[in-house]
């Protein structure tokens, strides 16, 4: 990967003239530190993740993501203190708003989606299983109450409430990887059939409604055939997990041929560029664009997939768009060092130019990944009820929780 950009690289010095910088190597548990460091500073004193360095806004699904960032560091203060800020703050009938002030738990969005209830349930299992604090549990089989009210007969989850509390109709591929992984781990850690019924569900339809046979590739929900890169990053970690390779293989072709994205700053004789993925094609809103957060998604599913070169290369991508040295002075730059990372490298401020929590919260699972020395996002358990695997789950995974 990085050959084939090195000799693009050549091509363009000689044809413009002008000193280039594109790759760099980098000290990825530092880099770990600093990403997890700017998601703890979002905090502003205060026990939730805001969205940026000037919101007091947080949102459902990056708070979630930071309790497994910091449950992997074994930081279970931090993760506890977003727990304890989820348990406040649950509605009654199991589920949480998308976003919410970070002082008063008020909503802010007030959609409910499907999705983020199923990422802080995965969050909260992983906590438990990694601290042995079982704290949380009651919370999260709240939560998939909620959603296991929204399963249909065809194994799918729908989409949540509207802002208004009216049910979405609809059913989305992202969402339903998401109930997958969180259901088959509160499974593992309550075994109880309903939910290794949800799990079996969710992955019964992902494989049946959601899957694009045609194009072989996931579309972005039922009878809907926009094409997304979240749907099929997330769904080509859904795919190791149950070990289809032959619909993996498909679906990494989809992405490489689709939504491989190549931005470009430049500023006088000053250029920088920047290698990722774009997050969509095309849909109702528009193109896509290149996206951090999906471009860190793709570096855990390359890694996952033994593919150490690319998945690094990603990963050090995002990394340099946080780097000084590769700032040009481009009016949408953001390399000032401090470990945050833009959540999209293309658009408007408006539309997330910013640094957002969820880019280096995907950063700091990709270097799990690569430097193995803590537990992995959607890491493989064993399969069906935990009631017939008699070994603690240290004993079968090694030290860090990590099959050796």
């Amino acid at each position: 990967m990085k050959k084939k950009y090195g000799l693009v690289a050549l091509f363009l010095f000689f044809i413009l003239g002008a000193p280039l910088q594109l790759f760099a190597s980098y000290d990825l548990a530092s880099e770990r530190d600093k990403a997890i460091e700017w998601v703890t500073a979002q905090r502003h004193g205060f026990g939730w993740v805001a969205v940026n360095e000037t919101s007091n806004t947080g949102y459902t699904y990056d708070n979630a993501l930071a309790v497994i960032a910091y449950t992997g560091a074994g930081d279970t203060t931090h993760a506890k203190d977003l727990l304890n800020f989820l348990q406040a703050h649950q509605l009654t009938d199991g589920c949480w708003y998308d976003s919410m002030n970070q002082t008063t738990g008020a909503g802010v969005s007030l959609a409910r989606s499907s999705g983020n209830q199923a990422w802080v349930v995965y969050a909260v299992c992983f906590y438990a299983l990694r601290s042995g604090d079982n704290t949380f549990l009651p919370m999260a089989e709240r939560a998939s109450a909620w959603i296991i009210a929204r399963q249909e007969a065809d194994g799918g989850v729908t989409g949540g409430l509207n802002a208004d509390g009216s049910e979405r109709t609809w059913a989305s591929t992202e969402h339903n990887v998401d109930s997958y992984f969180a259901f088959k781990l509160l499974d593992y850690v309550r075994p109880t059939p309903s939910y290794e019924a949800a799990s079996e569900g969710c992955k019964n339809w992902l494989l049946q409604t959601a899957w694009n046979i045609g194009e072989g590739r996931f579309n972005r929900g039922a009878n809907d055939p926009v094409m997304v890169l979240d749907a099929n990053s997330l769904g080509a970690l859904f795919l190791k997990d149950i070990q289809d390779s032959v619909r993996f293989g498909s679906v990494l072709s989809h992405i490489e041929n689709t939504y491989s994205l190549t931005t470009t700053r430049r500023r006088g004789h000053r250029i920088t560029t920047y290698t990722g993925f774009k997050d969509k094609v095309e849909d109702e809103y528009g193109f896509g664009r290149h996206w951090q957060e999906g471009t860190e998604q793709m570096a855990v599913v390359y890694l996952r997939d033994g593919q150490a070169q690319d998945g690094t290369f990603y990963n050090e991508e995002i990394i340099k768009s946080d780097d000084p040295a590769f700032g040009v002075g481009h009016s949408d730059d953001d390399n000032d060092g401090d470990g945050g990372k833009q959540y999209y490298l293309t658009g408007t401020a408006q539309s997330g130019l910013i640094e957002q929590p969820s880019s280096g919260l995907w950063q700091i699972f990709a270097a799990n990944e690569t430097l193995g020395d803590r537990p992995k996002i959607f890491f493989p358990i064993p399969d069906g009820n935990v009631v017939h695997h008699q070994k603690n789950i240290y004993e079968q995974q090694g030290p860090h929780g990590l099959r050796e």
